[in-house]
């Protein structure tokens, strides 16, 4: 019998135990997870007390009752709920900054790119936890959340440094808001941007100086060559 699809807000809602958000982002298909990959993970994820919503590109039969798989989902809205706990990640920039802003502990399993330096730095800030990405990591994806779960410093953590992190004079909205004005009202805020932005491309890339210091060496050695043939000649000469 198929799972009935329920509201993503009523599933929240209705976890006490707690949510589990899992999403790779939005290049790693569903196709990525070689092998046994998927139904593993979903062994793991079927063992847990906890609700898991898995974004994933693709249909699977089978699921455990409480595992919720959508081919796209609100990721902020989500990490906003107050029962979400972990957000399984593949450590994006943006999925990195949300989970910083909203308080909620990450696993990390970096693929390519900036991953690996966020998942560190995160690491390294005591909200997250790492997993290689590989098709037999769902054992170390197991091991990695009853850790995170059994141990609530990396939550106290996530939420200590999302007080930090918002802890500002003035919103983010307004920030925005204010300097669109600005561009507006100065047609193009020119006064903020960089004094980079004034120059030619072969002035910033400095190829003008290059090509002036080039001319210099070449007159250099053109007199060099000279005084050299003429040397050359008044020796013959002299001979």
């Amino acid at each position: 019998m198929e799972k009935p699809v329920l509201d993503l807000k009523q599933l929240l809602d209705a976890s006490p135990q707690g949510v589990i958000y899992f999403s790779m982002g939005s290049v790693l298909k569903a196709s990525a997870f070689k092998g046994n990959t998927k139904k593993e993970l979903l062994q793991v994820f079927g063992s847990l007390k906890q609700t898991v919503l898995w974004k994933l590109d693709e249909k699977i039969d089978g699921l455990p009752k409480n595992v919720h798989v959508r081919p796209w989902m609100p990721q902020s809205s989500i990490l906003a709920h107050p029962n979400v706990k972990i957000f399984i990640t593949h450590g994006g920039l943006l999925s990195t900054m949300e989970s910083l802003h909203y308080g909620i502990p990450i696993l990390t399993i970096p693929v390519f790119a900036d991953q690996p330096h966020n998942a560190a730095r995160s690491i390294e800030a005591g909200r997250a936890l790492r997993v290689k990405y590989s098709p037999e990591m769902a054992p170390d994806v197991k091991i990695a959340l009853q850790e995170m779960l059994r141990n609530d410093s990396y939550y106290k953590k996530a939420k200590q440094l999302s007080k930090l992190f918002r802890n500002r004079l003035n919103k983010p909205s307004d920030l925005i808001t204010h300097y669109v004005e600005m561009a507006i009202e100065t047609k193009g805020a020119l006064h903020l941007r960089s004094v980079i932005k004034q120059y030619q491309w072969y002035e910033y890339l400095m190829l003008d100086q290059l090509l002036f210091i080039c001319i210099i060496l070449y007159i250099i050695y053109s007199i060099i060559r000279k005084m050299l043939s003429a040397s050359k000649i008044s020796k013959r000469k002299n001979d």
